[in-house]
């Protein structure tokens, strides 16, 4: 039992540790890329991310030194705070194929309806008037 107890422990430490490091070495990559190759879209990046700090500050307690970078979890953070209605669409999975012929149709599982892509565009397009909030699934 001692042995079962410890690889489960094990295996939910792992599942933590991709949880938030995974998202913010990637956020951390992508801060540097951009403040060595595009200075201009980080700090465009950053203006952004002002509003929400500044109107809802409970939901951006992690964003302090390198907020862009902390922001990597924000998706993930907010579900404890009641928008779990958005946890099927901050992500898209797709299956590696790794096979020669392999194609979508040769997996059972079904992308959400909603996703990130999806969500991005939808709020883009409302906040340049080009639809309402109920032309989109994802602003009713």
């Amino acid at each position: 039992m001692k042995s079962y107890t410890v690889a489960i422990a094990a295996f939910v430490a792992q599942v933590e540790a991709f949880w938030g490091t995974a998202h913010l070495l990637a956020a951390r990559r992508a801060e540097e890329l951009l403040s060595q190759q595009n200075p201009d879209v980080l700090s465009a990046a950053l203006d952004e991310m002002k509003a929400l700090k500044q109107y809802y500050p409970t939901l951006t307690t992690a964003e302090k030194n390198h907020p862009f970078t902390e922001c990597a979890t924000f998706g993930d953070d907010i579900k404890s705070k009641g928008y779990t209605f958005q946890s099927s669409w901050h992500y898209t999975n797709l299956p590696y194929l790794d096979e020669p012929g392999t194609t979508l149709d040769d997996f059972s599982f079904k992308q959400p309806a909603l996703d990130v892509v999806g969500a991005l565009n939808d709020m883009t397009a409302f906040l340049k008037n080009e639809i309402s909030a109920d032309d989109s699934p994802y602003l009713t």
